[in-house]
């Protein structure tokens, strides 16, 4: 779907420092542990009779907190060395589908639940238009998305070629096609770093429905 991310995110993946590139100044042990963190911001919209997406779930550090709240889930990712090492990484959940985003060009409205975390930063806005399509047709009628973006005023974030930050006014042109959007801020990544006030909300929720 976007070969500049396959190739980059391919790259990435085999590098010994990968989680750098997702999660900066943790070890191993918090890298893992803010998966369930991140999971607390879905795990609310949980139902056993719902799907779940997680669009762009990398090895799916957060979807193995979140797939036992949901009937069925399903990681995508544009990296499929990522993908392999999700396998493993959530042995248990029988109840995953994982694939390339590429592979799931042709499905439609199959979740009714879709979040996608610590992904649009990372993209170009012609890059975010094609996602934000695409997750306009995985999702369901009635079907809602939680997209996190990084606040233009966060401090924590470093504006620079591989990451965005985001004002208000562009968020809510990105969400334009949804019929009802609300964006609040919040704290979802914990990145290390002591020169940083915690205090300071450094990220936009938005949550949208079609």
């Amino acid at each position: 779907m976007i070969t500049d991310d396959l190739a980059f995110w391919n790259k990435k993946a085999k590098q010994e420092n990968w989680m750098e590139y997702i999660l900066p100044g943790k070890t191993a042990k918090e890298f893992h542990d803010s998966g369930y963190l991140q999971a607390e911001l879905v795990i609310p919209f949980g139902d056993k009779q719902k799907t779940v997406l997680d669009y762009g779930c990398g090895i799916g550090r957060v979807l193995k907190h979140v797939a036992p709240a949901f009937k069925h889930a399903y990681g995508l990712d544009v990296c499929s060395v990522f993908l392999d090492r999700a396998i493993s990484y959530c042995v248990g959940c029988d109840n995953i589908t994982f694939a390339t985003t590429e592979k799931f060009t042709d499905k439609s409205e199959i979740a009714d639940v879709i979040y996608c975390l610590m992904v649009m930063q990372h993209n170009s806005s012609e890059n975010i238009d094609l996602i934000i399509k695409h997750i306009h047709s995985l999702l369901k009628a009635d079907g809602i998305a939680i997209i996190q973006f990084p606040r233009v005023e966060s401090k924590i974030y470093k504006e620079t070629k591989f990451v965005h930050k985001f004002s208000l006014d562009e968020i809510m042109h990105i969400a334009r096609n949804f019929s009802s959007v609300a964006v609040y801020p919040a704290n979802l990544a914990t990145y290390q770093n002591p020169d940083v006030d915690y205090n300071m909300l450094n990220e936009y929720i938005l949550i949208a429905h079609l």
